[in-house]
Order: C-alpha cells, then structure tokens, then sequence
C-alpha cells in the first residue's frame, strides 16, 4: 500500500537537500573572516538571542542528515 505518489519521495528528498545547504551556507562556522568559533559548528542552536549558542543536537542531525543524502543516491527520473 502506497501513502503518497513516488514523486513525493523525489519532493521530500530536494527540499532535505534544499535545507542541508541552506544550514550549511548561513550557519555552519566560520560564517566570516571574524569568526573564531572552531570550524564545523551550527550557530544560533537556541532562540534566546543574543545570548543563543551552538545546541550539540543541531550539528548531529544535520551530519545525519547528510550521511543519509550521501549513502541514498537520488533515482534518475
């Protein structure tokens, strides 16, 4: 039994790209010349600003994330 057409899955996929890279060119360190926060890092993990920092989880799903879009190839249409 199917839940959604195959071509959701193709959706699904581009939008978890869409936001992997999103993640990665606003907030993954270093986001300047001025920024001595150690390479690798998500910054803004919590919503308290301007006092917010890194949330260790934030950086573990986003390597998940991008573990999983490496080891799954996208299907050739």
């Amino acid at each position: 039994m199917t839940l959604w057409p195959r071509s959701a899955g193709a959706l699904y996929r581009r939008e978890g790209q869409r936001i992997a890279q999103s993640l990665i060119d606003r907030y993954l360190t270093p986001v300047g010349e001025d920024d001595h926060t150690p390479p690798g890092v998500l910054r803004h993990g919590n919503s308290t600003r301007p006092a917010d920092g890194p949330l260790v989880c934030g950086d573990y799903y986003l390597l998940e994330s991008l573990l999983w879009l490496d080891s799954h190839p996208a299907s050739l249409p």
